[in-house]
Protein backbone atom coordinates (compact mmCIF):
# COMPACT_ATOMS: atom_id res chain seq x y z
CA UNK A 1 0.00 0.00 0.00
CA UNK A 2 1.08 3.57 -0.60
CA UNK A 3 2.17 5.36 2.54
CA UNK A 4 1.37 9.05 2.99
CA UNK A 5 3.91 11.82 2.46
CA UNK A 6 3.21 15.42 3.44
CA UNK A 7 5.50 18.15 2.10
CA UNK A 8 5.34 21.71 3.43
CA UNK A 9 7.17 24.11 1.10
CA UNK A 10 7.85 27.67 2.22
CA UNK A 11 9.29 30.15 -0.29
CA UNK A 12 11.02 33.01 1.48
CA UNK A 13 10.14 36.61 0.45
CA UNK A 14 7.93 35.34 -2.38
CA UNK A 15 5.36 37.97 -3.37
CA UNK A 16 1.83 36.73 -4.00
CA UNK A 17 1.65 38.77 -7.23
CA UNK A 18 4.60 36.73 -8.54
CA UNK A 19 2.51 33.62 -9.09
CA UNK A 20 1.04 33.35 -12.57
CA UNK A 21 -2.26 31.84 -11.45
CA UNK A 22 -2.71 33.99 -8.36
CA UNK A 23 -2.38 37.38 -10.05
CA UNK A 24 -4.46 38.18 -13.12
CA UNK A 25 -2.22 39.52 -15.86
CA UNK A 26 0.98 38.58 -14.04
CA UNK A 27 3.84 38.20 -16.53
CA UNK A 28 5.81 35.94 -14.19
CA UNK A 29 6.02 32.34 -15.37
CA UNK A 30 5.38 29.81 -12.57
CA UNK A 31 3.84 26.80 -14.35
CA UNK A 32 4.70 24.21 -11.68
CA UNK A 33 3.14 26.20 -8.84
CA UNK A 34 0.20 27.16 -11.05
CA UNK A 35 -0.50 23.48 -11.77
CA UNK A 36 -0.26 22.65 -8.07
CA UNK A 37 -2.89 25.34 -7.40
CA UNK A 38 -5.15 24.02 -10.16
CA UNK A 39 -4.92 20.45 -8.85
CA UNK A 40 -5.54 21.49 -5.26
CA UNK A 41 -6.80 24.55 -3.41
CA UNK A 42 -5.50 28.10 -3.82
CA UNK A 43 -6.10 30.48 -0.91
CA UNK A 44 -6.26 33.98 -2.38
CA UNK A 45 -6.94 35.97 0.79
CA UNK A 46 -4.28 35.08 3.36
CA UNK A 47 -1.48 36.91 5.13
CA UNK A 48 1.85 36.09 6.74
CA UNK A 49 2.00 36.63 10.49
CA UNK A 50 4.93 38.97 9.94
CA UNK A 51 7.35 39.91 7.15
CA UNK A 52 10.37 38.51 9.02
CA UNK A 53 11.58 35.01 8.19
CA UNK A 54 12.04 33.28 11.54
CA UNK A 55 8.96 34.66 13.35
CA UNK A 56 6.80 33.98 10.28
CA UNK A 57 7.95 30.36 10.06
CA UNK A 58 7.40 29.92 13.80
CA UNK A 59 3.77 30.91 13.23
CA UNK A 60 3.43 28.49 10.30
CA UNK A 61 4.90 25.59 12.28
CA UNK A 62 2.94 26.24 15.49
CA UNK A 63 -0.31 27.80 14.28
CA UNK A 64 0.26 30.63 16.75
CA UNK A 65 0.30 34.35 16.01
CA UNK A 66 3.39 36.48 16.59
CA UNK A 67 1.57 37.88 19.63
CA UNK A 68 1.59 34.39 21.17
CA UNK A 69 5.06 33.19 20.12
CA UNK A 70 6.61 36.52 21.14
CA UNK A 71 9.09 36.30 18.25
CA UNK A 72 9.67 39.60 16.46
CA UNK A 73 13.15 39.19 14.92
CA UNK A 74 15.49 36.66 13.34
CA UNK A 75 17.64 36.63 16.46
CA UNK A 76 14.93 35.17 18.70
CA UNK A 77 14.25 31.42 18.99
CA UNK A 78 11.07 29.42 19.54
CA UNK A 79 10.84 28.15 23.13
CA UNK A 80 10.93 24.38 23.69
CA UNK A 81 7.49 24.28 25.31
CA UNK A 82 5.82 25.38 22.06
CA UNK A 83 4.05 22.54 20.26
CA UNK A 84 5.10 22.29 16.62
CA UNK A 85 3.58 20.66 13.56
CA UNK A 86 6.57 18.29 13.38
CA UNK A 87 5.98 17.18 16.97
CA UNK A 88 2.33 16.44 16.17
CA UNK A 89 3.35 14.27 13.21
CA UNK A 90 6.11 12.55 15.20
CA UNK A 91 3.68 11.64 17.97
CA UNK A 92 1.53 9.86 15.38
CA UNK A 93 4.48 7.76 14.19
CA UNK A 94 5.61 9.79 11.16
CA UNK A 95 9.27 10.28 10.29
CA UNK A 96 9.90 14.03 10.18
CA UNK A 97 12.52 15.90 8.16
CA UNK A 98 13.40 19.56 7.62
CA UNK A 99 15.53 21.07 4.86
CA UNK A 100 16.11 24.80 5.25
CA UNK A 101 18.00 27.13 2.93
CA UNK A 102 18.86 30.06 5.24
CA UNK A 103 21.47 29.69 7.97
CA UNK A 104 19.52 31.55 10.65
CA UNK A 105 16.79 28.88 10.59
CA UNK A 106 19.08 26.22 12.05
CA UNK A 107 17.73 24.85 15.31
CA UNK A 108 20.42 26.30 17.57
CA UNK A 109 19.31 29.81 16.63
CA UNK A 110 15.67 29.39 15.65
CA UNK A 111 14.32 26.58 17.83
CA UNK A 112 12.41 25.41 14.75
CA UNK A 113 13.94 21.93 14.83
CA UNK A 114 11.50 20.77 17.50
CA UNK A 115 9.96 17.45 16.53
CA UNK A 116 12.17 16.82 13.49
CA UNK A 117 14.06 13.53 13.33
CA UNK A 118 16.40 14.97 10.72
CA UNK A 119 17.23 18.60 9.90
CA UNK A 120 19.78 20.03 7.50
CA UNK A 121 20.74 23.40 6.03
CA UNK A 122 23.70 25.71 5.42
CA UNK A 123 26.12 26.16 8.31
CA UNK A 124 29.05 28.03 6.77
CA UNK A 125 27.25 30.04 4.08
CA UNK A 126 24.31 32.33 4.77
CA UNK A 127 22.08 30.56 2.26
CA UNK A 128 21.80 27.56 -0.06
CA UNK A 129 20.23 27.33 -3.51
CA UNK A 130 16.93 25.48 -3.82
CA UNK A 131 18.61 22.97 -6.13
CA UNK A 132 20.87 21.87 -3.25
CA UNK A 133 17.98 21.41 -0.83
CA UNK A 134 15.80 19.67 -3.42
CA UNK A 135 18.61 17.27 -4.39
CA UNK A 136 19.00 16.37 -0.73
CA UNK A 137 15.22 15.97 -0.47
CA UNK A 138 15.32 13.39 -3.27
CA UNK A 139 18.12 11.44 -1.59
CA UNK A 140 16.43 11.53 1.81
CA UNK A 141 13.12 10.33 0.42
CA UNK A 142 14.81 7.34 -1.18
CA UNK A 143 16.10 6.24 2.23
CA UNK A 144 12.71 6.57 3.94
CA UNK A 145 10.54 4.60 1.51
CA UNK A 146 7.75 2.57 3.09
CA UNK A 147 7.04 4.82 6.08
CA UNK A 148 4.85 7.92 6.47
CA UNK A 149 6.98 11.05 6.13
CA UNK A 150 6.45 14.74 6.89
CA UNK A 151 8.96 17.10 5.23
CA UNK A 152 9.38 20.84 5.62
CA UNK A 153 11.30 22.29 2.66
CA UNK A 154 12.31 25.94 2.97
CA UNK A 155 13.66 27.70 -0.15
CA UNK A 156 15.38 31.08 -0.25
CA UNK A 157 16.01 31.81 -3.94
CA UNK A 158 13.54 34.71 -4.16
CA UNK A 159 15.48 36.58 -1.46
CA UNK A 160 17.99 39.30 -2.30
CA UNK A 161 20.63 39.44 -3.66
CA UNK A 162 18.99 38.27 -6.88
CA UNK A 163 21.27 36.15 -9.05
CA UNK A 164 19.24 34.04 -11.50
CA UNK A 165 20.89 31.82 -14.13
CA UNK A 166 22.30 33.69 -17.12
CA UNK A 167 19.57 32.47 -19.49
CA UNK A 168 16.92 34.09 -17.26
CA UNK A 169 18.66 37.37 -16.35
CA UNK A 170 16.89 39.38 -19.07
CA UNK A 171 13.70 37.35 -19.15
CA UNK A 172 11.68 40.21 -17.67
CA UNK A 173 13.82 43.17 -18.74
CA UNK A 174 14.30 44.72 -22.18
CA UNK A 175 17.64 43.35 -23.48
CA UNK A 176 18.12 46.56 -25.47
CA UNK A 177 18.39 48.62 -22.28
CA UNK A 178 21.51 49.18 -20.19
CA UNK A 179 20.53 49.44 -16.50
CA UNK A 180 24.02 50.75 -15.67
CA UNK A 181 23.89 53.73 -18.07
CA UNK A 182 23.70 57.08 -16.22
CA UNK A 183 22.51 58.78 -19.40
CA UNK A 184 19.39 56.59 -19.48
CA UNK A 185 18.60 56.04 -15.81
CA UNK A 186 19.07 57.42 -12.32
CA UNK A 187 17.94 56.43 -8.84
CA UNK A 188 16.20 58.83 -6.44
CA UNK A 189 18.59 61.04 -4.50
CA UNK A 190 20.33 59.09 -1.77
CA UNK A 191 19.03 55.72 -3.01
CA UNK A 192 21.47 52.85 -3.52
CA UNK A 193 21.13 49.10 -3.94
CA UNK A 194 23.72 47.66 -1.50
CA UNK A 195 24.32 44.42 -3.38
CA UNK A 196 24.17 46.02 -6.85
CA UNK A 197 25.60 49.52 -6.38
CA UNK A 198 26.14 50.18 -10.10
CA UNK A 199 22.53 49.49 -11.12
CA UNK A 200 20.59 52.67 -11.92
CA UNK A 201 17.26 51.24 -13.12
CA UNK A 202 15.04 49.66 -10.47
CA UNK A 203 13.08 47.85 -13.17
CA UNK A 204 16.19 45.76 -13.80
CA UNK A 205 16.17 44.69 -10.14
CA UNK A 206 12.45 43.89 -10.35
CA UNK A 207 13.18 41.82 -13.44
CA UNK A 208 15.92 39.89 -11.65
CA UNK A 209 13.50 39.14 -8.83
CA UNK A 210 10.91 37.81 -11.27
CA UNK A 211 13.61 35.71 -12.93
CA UNK A 212 14.53 34.21 -9.55
CA UNK A 213 10.89 33.25 -9.01
CA UNK A 214 10.68 31.54 -12.40
CA UNK A 215 13.99 29.75 -11.74
CA UNK A 216 12.66 28.60 -8.37
CA UNK A 217 9.48 27.30 -10.02
CA UNK A 218 11.63 25.19 -12.36
CA UNK A 219 13.47 23.74 -9.38
CA UNK A 220 10.19 22.92 -7.64
CA UNK A 221 8.98 21.19 -10.82
CA UNK A 222 11.78 18.66 -10.26
CA UNK A 223 10.48 18.03 -6.75
CA UNK A 224 6.90 17.67 -8.04
CA UNK A 225 8.13 15.03 -10.52
CA UNK A 226 9.49 13.06 -7.58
Amino acid sequence: DDVPTVVLITSDTHRRDHLGLAEEGSPVETPALDQLARDGVLFEDCFAGTNITLPSHASILTGLSVRDTGLVSNSMGLVARARSLAEAYAEEGWFTMALFSAQHLRHGLSGLGQGFDRMRGPTKQSEAAASISIDRFDRWMETEEGIPVFVWLHVFDAHAPYDPPEELRRRYYDPALDPFDPEQFSLPAGARIPWAPLVLDLNYIRGLYASEVTHLDRQLAVLMDH
